[in-house]
């Protein structure tokens, strides 16, 4: 069920980077799940500002 959801993820992630025509939507959806992972983590184990960060390094690749 966990991994299910994952891939859903991922998934989802792919399909907005393409909505967003990004160039390797692939690539995008990889880097994204692990920000969101990380920062699902990282907020439960008591980092308020996980969430920011993550939103955060995701809009500097964006810009790359």
């Amino acid at each position: 069920m966990i991994i299910g959801q994952k891939r859903w993820m991922r998934q989802y992630f792919e399909e907005l980077a393409v909505a967003a025509g990004l160039a390797d939507p692939a690539d995008f959806a990889d880097g994204a799940l692990l920000l969101y992972e990380g920062a699902t983590v990282a907020a439960s184990a008591g980092f308020s500002d996980a969430v920011r960060k993550a939103r955060r390094t995701a809009e500097i690749l964006l810009k790359a």
